[in-house]
């Protein structure tokens, strides 16, 4: 809830866009948007969470070797965190970069680079089997439990604010001018307000340009910070069920340790790998031992995320 929360104002930005493309639809213009937004939150009903992440994450059903390897790396990890059969959905997708995902209430994908690591035996099935106790624990935190929905209501301003900032920073002085964004806004909000236009004029435009400012400085560094807290409670689930050693070994792997700058650790979307290994290898608080027992309810108790 914390990130759909967090995506409200990208959200808001989203649908002014939708109500001047459905402008021209007259009287039916609200009714329009207002399925665009109830769409949103029918991507919550399994069926619709099947084919959107087939669609727009590009999962697919395993075939062949992929099927019967991703079979034996889905028992084993469905018996290890005590998910009840068909708890979740499990997808390959054609990626030659192995990485693995969670998305929405029960999806859970690998890379065929992935599976090709284990084939290869350069990653092994314990290993294998904690990066999806750490996909496992997203669900278990319910952490992806609202992204379809998130996505499919900012959708409309992402895909805007993406462009705008691939033009603006191709611009001569780019750097500088995203640097004077915030006090322009800063200052076109307080003469606005400060004007002599009637309040009815005056709110609008304000609460519009409030509503810009947070969609393009606040949401992103926000909804960053959001997802870097959920892959440490995704690490801490996988911990409990003790793979924190196999899981510090893949993520040597997986995602090798590499220099950001302070703009790129603000907003990433990861921690970075040394900070995990750091928390992963760390001796349990008060010396209690990590076991599957400290787990709580696992999957199967009223907590359930990616």
């Amino acid at each position: 809830m914390s990130r759909l929360l967090c995506a409200v104002p990208a959200a808001l930005a989203s649908a002014v866009l939708v109500t001047i493309v459905l402008g021209g639809l007259g009287r039916w213009t609200l009714p329009a948007v207002a399925g665009w937004v109830a769409a949103g939150w029918l991507l919550l009903a399994p069926a619709a969470e099947r084919a959107t992440v087939r669609i727009t994450h590009r999962f697919g059903a395993p075939a062949g070797a992929d099927a019967e390897w991703l079979a034996a790396l889905r028992a084993c990890t469905e018996q290890r965190c005590g998910a009840r059969p068909g708890r979740f959905d499990w997808y390959v997708r054609d990626d030659p970069e192995p990485a693995a995902y969670a998305a929405g209430r029960r999806s859970i994908a690998v890379t065929t680079g992935f599976l090709r690591l284990i084939h290869s035996g350069a990653l092994t099935h314990g290993q294998a089997v904690a990066v999806l106790l750490h996909e496992a624990g997203h669900h278990a935190t319910q952490a992806t439990r609202y992204a379809l929905v998130a996505g499919w209501l900012t959708w409309p301003w992402r895909a805007v604010y993406r462009v705008s900032m691939r033009i603006g920073l191709s611009l001569p002085y780019a750097q500088l001018s995203l640097w004077l964004l915030p006090p322009v806004f800063v200052i076109a909000i307080v003469r606005t307000w400060r004007s002599d236009a009637p309040p009815e004029r005056v709110i609008p435009v304000v609460a519009l340009l409030i509503i810009l400012a947070l969609a393009i400085f606040i949401h992103p560094a926000a909804d960053a910070a959001f997802a870097r807290a959920s892959e440490f409670a995704a690490d801490d689930y996988a911990a409990r069920l003790g793979a924190a050693a196999e899981l510090s070994q893949a993520l040597h792997l997986l995602a090798p340790c590499s220099r950001l700058t302070p703009w790129q650790r603000l907003r990433a979307s990861h921690p970075t790998t040394a900070t995990r290994l750091q928390r992963l290898t760390a001796p349990p608080p008060n010396g209690a031992a990590a076991s599957p027992a400290a787990s709580g309810h696992g999957l199967t108790g009223r907590r359930e995320r990616r």
